[in-house]
């Protein structure tokens, strides 16, 4: 699985384990989306003072670099998340949540001699160390009402949250490239991040592995005839509803498979549980095609039907193109 790194910034060590058998960072539903300022009074009980930080000037600028660099994938990640979360709240089922859209730690997650490093890379104050917010969803009720990276937890019960998926979006920084969903968690590792450097390769990644949370699959697929590799070409033919229901570009699920699959990475090469990457990329493409002959579809019910939903077949037949 590669070199397990900071096991105590998962927001769940255990979930973590038993999707990856690794840790993780800090993780929720949100983007960083400005400069830190002062959490108005109606927002949060503690504001913090945000005045600049003395003392800082001696962290190692290779370290506090690449805490930055995991503070802004972690964001990225989980602002794609919340924008897919409250786009398809309604095919989510019972599954949902009435969210703010902030992404929020607490510095004891992580351990004493990183914490300054996670101050100043998260805009907190030097000596804070309880909880505050590490993102903010661009356009939700937090981000409206003025809450910022850095910023104390703010009281939600003081804003107007939003119907969203109950999903939670976990960036794990282990040494693979993988991604995974199950029990409500989207977790995709740093080096995986790393490689979508293309515009939507992070979006049709995170759609997949939401395509399977909605299907229900991480419940059923082990436990019944369907299999692991049918479930992959579900999950790839659902991604580009949920990219398009989210106003992302659907053809970047095709793009992703085509650009990445030629790279030896592990569930894009084939074999006994994927699909070969250019029978992914075929199958997206398809299902593209069926989209664009009935966009109005995009807004409707679910094109395919979750695991429990009356309208599945006992095991629906899922191939390649």
């Amino acid at each position: 699985m590669g070199r397990l790194i900071h096991l105590w910034r998962a927001r769940s060590a255990i979930v973590a384990m038993m999707l990856v058998a690794a840790g993780g960072s800090v993780s929720a539903n949100a983007q960083d989306s400005g400069a830190p300022s002062t959490v108005p009074d109606w927002a949060s009980g503690s504001a913090l003072d945000l005045a600049p930080q003395a003392g800082r000037s001696t962290l190692s600028p290779t370290k506090l670099k690449a805490m930055r660099e995991l503070a802004e994938a972690d964001g990225r990640l989980n602002a794609i998340g919340w924008r897919m979360a409250k786009a398809i709240s309604d095919w989510c089922g019972r599954d949902v949540a009435y969210k703010i859209g902030v992404l929020e730690t607490s510095m004891e997650r992580w351990p004493l001699w990183d914490q300054d490093l996670v101050r100043a890379a998260y805009n907190v104050p030097e000596g804070y160390d309880g909880s505050f917010v590490a993102a903010v969803a661009p356009d939700s009720p937090a981000d409206k009402a003025g809450i910022r990276r850095g910023m104390s937890t703010p009281d939600a019960s003081r804003l107007s949250p939003e119907t969203v998926c109950d999903y939670e979006f976990d960036l794990l920084d282990i040494d693979t490239q993988r991604a995974s969903a199950g029990l409500g968690h989207v977790q995709v590792t740093l080096p995986m991040a790393r490689l979508a450097t293309t515009p939507g390769d992070l979006e049709a990644i995170v759609a997949h592995e939401i395509a399977h949370l909605v299907l229900r699959h991480p419940l059923n697929i082990n436990i019944s005839t369907y299999s692991i590799r049918d479930g992959e070409i579900e999950a790839d033919r659902l991604s580009v509803w949920i990219l398009a229901r989210a106003g992302y570009d659907p053809y970047a699920a095709a793009r992703l498979w085509e650009r990445l699959g030629p790279r030896r990475i592990d569930g894009l090469q084939g074999g006994k549980t994927h699909p070969h990457w250019r029978d992914r990329a075929n199958s997206v493409r398809a299902e593209i095609a069926i989209m664009e002959r009935n966009p109005a579809a995009i807004h409707g019910v679910m094109p395919i039907p979750a695991w429990g939903d009356p309208a599945r077949k006992a095991r629906p037949k899922a191939t390649s193109q």
